[in-house]
């Protein structure tokens, strides 16, 4: 039954069409089905319809697939995302909430032992000082990492050499394997953001290695 739901799924998501300049006119077409052999089309439909196209509404997994089921997608099989949803997927339980100072303290002060804060972003962001003005503002201690960016001459070479990327790293068939079907990519353009986005977290979490182990936090 559950193939059979898969290929129900599958064949409504073969039936949207792309909008804008797109690489293939549908959004599944079958060379997606040869390369991800054996995904759960069903759930693939549910969480780009339902949480990815809503992200910024804060919507309940249960409202989500509604959603997903409505545009004809999925089907309203129950894939539990949540292992309670009786009490993980009710908005109430993350509503804010009105704290004590007594309770602010706390947390703030289990936030400043347990947790480094890391801001990636290039060097020549506008955003820089504003983010500076709020986490300071919040009390917050934070450190800058310059973002990679790739589009500067001998970036990738320097990453490399530095670690952030491996040495055998081939740009050029990476980029020509985002452009497949099966990885639905073709609208993004150059992955030189997305290479250079996560060389980056390699470079905080580095930042934070570098410490002496008494001083290195559990969460960055």
């Amino acid at each position: 039954r559950n193939w059979c739901w898969g290929e129900k799924c599958f064949d409504e998501m073969h039936a949207v069409r792309q909008q804008g300049e797109q690489k293939k006119e549908s959004w599944l077409v079958e060379e997606d089905k040869k390369l991800m052999k054996g995904r759960n089309w069903c759930w693939v439909g549910f969480k780009e319809f339902g949480c990815h196209r809503t992200w910024s509404d804060h919507l309940t997994w249960k409202e989500m697939q509604d959603l997903a089921v409505k545009s004809e997608v999925t089907v309203p099989m129950d894939f539990r995302p949540v292992q309670i949803p009786e009490l993980c997927d009710k908005r109430e339980n993350g509503a804010p909430m009105d704290w004590t100072p007594e309770e602010l303290a706390r947390s703030k002060d289990w936030f400043d032992k347990f947790v480094s804060v890391y801001v990636l972003s290039l060097p020549s962001s506008a955003r820089r000082p504003k983010v500076q003005q709020c986490l300071q503002g919040d009390g917050i201690d934070f450190t800058f990492v310059d973002g990679i960016d790739l589009r500067q001459p001998g970036a990738l070479f320097n990453a490399q050499n530095e670690g952030f990327v491996p040495l055998d790293f081939n740009f050029e068939r990476a980029q020509a394997k985002a452009y497949t079907e099966g990885q639905n990519m073709g609208s993004a353009g150059s992955i030189m953001g997305t290479v250079g986005c996560a060389a980056a977290h390699f470079k905080a979490q580095r930042s934070e290695l570098g410490k002496p182990p008494e001083m290195r936090r559990p969460i960055t």
